[in-house]
């Protein structure tokens, strides 16, 4: 019953609430509802989220998936601008929901939930955070996505992979002012 309760107040704050600009939800169990929060985003009339924060949440590959169609409709054509996106501490989400999550912000019309034409990718010259350290994110949809952060100043990541050079390879074409760079496991 409690967690129903939850998951309606957040659905019903993240739907009406049109001046919300930083969603904080770190070590909240949110396994779950990411399906429910992603829907409230996705049909928010003008979201305005730039910053996001779910690390820690015991996130899995659904709820993610549940998530996209509310981020990519607050970022792909939207008004917002993506500045910090940590999700961090989430290892239940396979490398391959990761790679879906990060192509659609580089090519949105991969999706199929748009209701006409998809809208254009994000711009991404405003990422300045990207926290997915802890988790299984690195894959060939990150080294696409770091092809496009050109804003990056703070990147936190893991590996076990060969992925990790390529991305900062990525990310040094793209001429990515990172500041801040921190490796876990990198091999």
């Amino acid at each position: 019953k409690n967690a129903a309760a939850f998951r309606d107040a957040v659905s019903r704050l993240i739907l009406y609430n049109v001046t919300l600009r930083e969603v904080d939800f770190s070590f909240t169990n949110l396994k779950g509802l990411g399906d429910a929060i992603g829907k409230s985003w996705a049909m928010n009339a003008q979201p305005l989220i730039s910053r996001i924060d779910f690390s820690n949440c015991n996130l899995t590959g659904r709820d993610l998936r549940g998530l996209l169609p509310g981020l990519a409709r607050i970022w792909c054509g939207g008004t917002a601008l993506a500045e910090s996106i940590v999700f961090a501490g989430n290892p239940e989400i396979p490398t391959a929901t990761w790679d879906l999550f990060f192509q659609t912000f580089v090519r949105p019309s991969i999706l199929s939930f748009w209701p006409s034409n998809p809208p254009p990718p994000p711009n991404l010259a405003f990422l300045q955070q990207l926290d997915i350290s802890d988790t299984q994110a690195v894959g060939p949809g990150l080294v696409k996505l770091a092809e496009e952060l050109k804003g990056l100043r703070i990147l936190k990541l893991s590996s076990n992979g060969s992925w990790a050079a390529k991305i900062l390879n990525a990310l040094s074409a793209a001429k990515a002012p990172l500041e801040n760079f921190v490796g876990y496991n990198l091999d």
